[in-house]
């Protein structure tokens, strides 16, 4: 995963992990739960140390959620002659095709439960360099499309 993608998710994780606490937030003064006369809320937020503590964490896990949580796996295949066989392991493992040039396919999650599921950040890509097919997405995806495709490319040698 090259740089400029490492930064955007990490900074579309914090943002969706803010917009989470603010519904939270929101609730917990909606029920009572939550001092918000007076600025008490933001007071609480930033000028406390369990506020920083919490902005601390939140930026933390945004910035180590991208290595966690996405990957690459190497395949030896060619994207033009496997192209099928890709397009079938996909799809038995839930994924669409969204756009494709030569030597890139892009899929995306089926169903939108699962694209609720996974934020939108639902993308598998599988790029093809000198026999090699390089499967770059979510790791819970890829590890389990990576064994099915050595499968089907290496099964029909």
């Amino acid at each position: 995963m090259n740089g400029s993608k490492y930064i955007l998710r990490s900074l579309r994780y914090i943002l969706r992990m803010v917009v989470l606490l603010g519904i939270v937030f929101a609730v917990m003064a909606a029920a009572g739960l939550l001092d918000t006369g007076d600025g008490n809320l933001l007071n609480a937020l930033f000028n406390s140390r369990n506020g920083w503590l919490l902005l601390g964490v939140l930026v933390i896990l945004a910035g180590v959620y991208p290595g966690l949580a996405f990957g690459e796996t190497r395949v030896r295949g060619d994207i033009e002659a496997d192209r099928d066989k890709i397009r079938r392991v996909m799809e038995n493992y839930g994924f669409v095709l969204s756009s494709e040039d030569g030597k890139t396919m892009v899929f995306r999650a089926a169903k939108l439960s699962r694209r609720i599921a996974s934020q939108f950040d639902d993308t598998v890509t599988v790029t093809g360099l000198n026999g090699v097919l390089f499967v770059e997405g979510m790791k819970k995806d890829i590890y389990r499309i990576d064994g099915r495709l050595r499968h089907e490319l290496d099964g029909e040698e």
